[in-house]
């Protein structure tokens, strides 16, 4: 048995086939966070896709051990960079693959989506223009637009709901939940971060240097989430049922993974 299961023996016998590590970054679920780990345990052998297509998803699985998927310009606008797996079904190309996604308890992610827009106003407000979305007011104006709320549903199966416009459905949690069994994702949760990072090295065989995890792209002066009134938590919820259907089997599948994973180490988080 290998050592470290992040490797396998190569048909040949002659070396190592190192297993690839590929993480589904959704938005304000801690995945910056989690992209510096990629970083300083693969190094240049981790890479941000920039092209959704087919053709460019495999080049990028074929020369690199590890690859995230975010939202990132494209052509005039955002994209979703897995999109074109989801849409054309290629979850063949990630076979063997160590699949990793955190996702976040969907009032929260909420209110953090809309504090980082706004901070980001410069870099997002284009993607509103370009779309014909107004650009939101306030809090209470962008959970009330229905491209703002069930973005994590939308952001598992390639729905980039700016452009297309797509209303969502207790369908899509079908799919989204059959795209994280049919990739045997391992779901990390954000308000347990520590664990979802043992879950990490104990699938992938990685160590986190020193345990030690910097946390980056924190909403600095956004409001605590009891500082949100009853109100707006309430409306968010009944907007974010899919939401919140979706993180609840996200939950499961971690207490799965990490009851798998023995006592968890002691990590130290710190700001960047």
């Amino acid at each position: 048995m290998n050592s470290n299961p992040s490797e396998t023996s190569c048909l040949d016998g002659s070396r190592r086939c190192v297993r690839k590590t590929v993480f589904f970054h959704l938005l304000k679920t801690g995945g910056m966070t989690f992209r510096g780990i990629l970083r300083s345990i693969y190094g240049d052998a981790f890479h941000i896709c920039g092209d959704p297509s087919i053709e460019a998803v495999t080049a990028c699985l074929a020369a690199f051990d590890a690859i995230e998927f975010h939202a990132l310009p494209w052509n005039g606008d955002f994209a979703l960079m897995h999109r074109e797996l989801v849409r054309q079904r290629r979850w063949d190309l990630l076979e063997g693959a160590d699949v990793f996604a955190m996702l976040r308890e969907p009032v929260d992610q909420v209110i953090s989506l809309y504090f980082h827009t706004v901070r980001k106003k410069p870099y997002v407000e284009p993607a509103y223009a370009a779309n014909n979305i107004p650009f939101p007011a306030s809090l209470e104006d962008f959970i009330e637009c229905p491209w703002h709320v069930n973005n994590q549903l939308a952001f598992l199966t390639g729905n980039y709901r700016f452009a297309t416009r797509a209303a969502l459905s207790r369908d899509d949690v079908t799919v989204a939940k059959s795209i994280l069994l049919r990739l045997r994702v391992h779901v990390g949760l954000m308000e347990h971060y520590s664990d979802s990072l043992h879950v990490f090295e104990t699938v992938t065989g990685r160590r986190i240097s020193g345990r030690r995890v910097e946390i980056r792209n924190r909403n600095a002066g956004r409001p605590m989430l009891e500082d949100i009134s009853a109100h707006v938590k309430a409306r968010i919820c009944e907007k974010s049922a899919l939401d919140i259907e979706l993180y609840e089997f996200a939950r499961e599948l971690f207490a799965k993974d990490l009851a798998a994973c023995g006592p968890p180490p002691e990590y130290i988080l710190s700001e960047a």
